[in-house]
């Protein structure tokens, strides 16, 4: 299983590792530079003092330059040592502690002298500077001028101790680059166990979260501002699953308190039928029949409402013309217009039509008509028009209504809602505008239902003309 602190722990880590071990290899050649430089500038510095000390009269170079100026060139010292060369290569002069031997011959110039590395003459590590330059010439008043015969001068130094202090430096930064390697292997993961702690919070919050607790929120003020996104689309998860859950329970309330009618009735008409078997009239097998097409239509509205949610129809699209169809359907419901004393009209131009699928356009419909002709108030007029504008259309079924609610018009598209908790009288069941609004869907349409302030309800299906 991927673990997000063990990825941040090995990348924190290589990460560190490369910056640590970056840093002491460039501080080491940087220091050893710094060593090396201030050596050479050392060298520098005593065969300077040596070119001083040479004098060159009647074409004669000497050099006026005693060791004991300079402890490191002595014999019983021999840890420097000198040799002046002329122009030809023959040794001029020697320090005493090369005891007579020589040193190699290397020369640049006085701006750019020659540095490099040898054995000395003692057989220890050394390092050597080489130059030429023109010796000081005196004439016989005194006066200094320059002349063209050119010498080479080689000064050398024991390396030992340099090499000694280059070692230490190594072994220091090792060391210490090593201690702090494995202080950053014990505080990474203390630091990163410590930074996800909101993270498992978060974590064991959700798991104590159920389906009796979906009321609970996570406290999005209290954690770290990363995690603030995450609980607050969490947050926005919970109260969508709340609002599913209560929608299901009262799914499922509606639902027992929409079968438990007809089936107590059935009950009673079977428990009359065997306690007076040979009273049994038509009127009885008659309500029997009644109770059970109640039933049955509560059942295919139940599937046709799922089938619409869960596997979208096939739709056929059509031109279809929408004064026929409204003319057809206000036809069918022209015996309970009558009863209650309702009005219809029809505000539908004669080339109102829209593409559309037939069989799912008629069932919304009727659907439509029959709650506005059902539940709208009596002597009340219903009307149905029509309007398109910037490339949209609208179909509206209007009725005025009572008892009726602002903040009951987002729960007239719930399943099994009505107005009359208890139900009582008629037959529907409350999924009429439910399935509507999921078949419209399919079509890629929308139906949303609005209440004016004098009382009229107008529910209207849009879509792109």
């Amino acid at each position: 299983m991927r673990s997000i602190r063990k990825q941040l722990t090995l990348g924190t880590l290589l990460a560190l590792g490369v910056l640590l071990g970056g840093a002491v290899v460039v501080t080491y050649w940087k220091l050893r530079d710094s060593i090396y430089a201030q050596f050479d500038e050392a060298l520098r510095v005593k065969a300077l003092f040596v070119v001083t000390a040479t004098q060159q009269r009647n074409n004669v170079i000497k050099v006026d330059f005693s060791d004991g100026f300079l402890r490191e060139f002595d014999y019983d010292v021999a840890t420097d040592f000198f040799q002046v060369f002329a122009s030809d290569g023959r040794s001029i002069t020697r320090s005493d502690s090369l005891s007579g031997r020589d040193l190699p011959l290397k020369a640049g110039t006085l701006e750019n002298p020659v540095y490099w590395d040898l054995e000395l003459p003692t057989n220890e590590p050394g390092r050597a500077i080489g130059m030429a330059f023109v010796p000081n010439q005196q004439n016989r008043r005194g006066l200094r001028k320059e002349d063209a015969t050119v010498a080479r001068v080689v000064v050398a130094s024991d390396r030992g101790h340099l090499d000694a202090l280059v070692l230490r430096l190594r072994v220091i930064l090792g060391g210490a680059s090593a201690a702090m390697l494995g202080m950053i292997v014990i505080v990474v993961p203390l630091v990163l166990r410590q930074g996800l702690r909101p993270l498992r919070r978060v974590a064991e919050r959700a798991s104590r979260i159920d389906a009796n607790s979906l009321m609970e929120r996570f406290p999005i003020e209290e954690m770290p501002a990363e995690l603030q996104p995450i609980a607050g689309r969490l947050n926005d998860l919970l109260a969508r699953l709340e609002g599913s859950f209560d929608r299901e329970r009262r799914f499922s309330a509606n639902l027992a308190h929409e079968l438990r009618t007809p089936l107590a009735e059935l009950r009673s008409q079977a428990e009359l039928a065997l306690k007076w078997p040979d009273e049994r009239t038509a009127d009885a097998d008659r309500v029997v029949l009644e109770i059970t097409l109640q039933m049955e239509t509560l059942v295919e509205r139940m599937l046709a409402l799922a089938r619409a949610e869960q596997s979208p129809a096939n739709v056929k699209r059509e031109e279809i013309a929408l004064l026929p169809l409204a003319g057809e359907l206000v036809a069918a419901i022209r015996p309970v217009v009558a009863a209650r004393g309702l009005k219809i009209a029809l505000a539908v131009p004669e080339e109102a039509a829209i593409s559309a699928d037939a069989v799912l356009l008629r069932s919304i419909l009727s659907n439509l008509l029959e709650n506005a002709a059902n539940y709208g108030r009596s002597g009340g007029d219903i009307t149905v028009s029509f309007s398109r504008e910037a490339g949209r259309f609208a179909l509206t079924v209007a009725n005025p209504v009572d008892n009726l609610g602002a903040e009951d018009v987002p729960r007239l598209f719930e399943r099994f809602w009505r107005k009359d908790s208890s139900r009582t009288g008629g037959t529907h069941a409350g999924l009429g505008l439910a399935l509507s609004r999921s078949l419209a869907a399919q079509m890629g349409y929308s139906l949303d239902a609005a209440l004016a302030a004098n009382g009229v309800i107008a529910v209207t299906l849009t879509g792109a003309a």
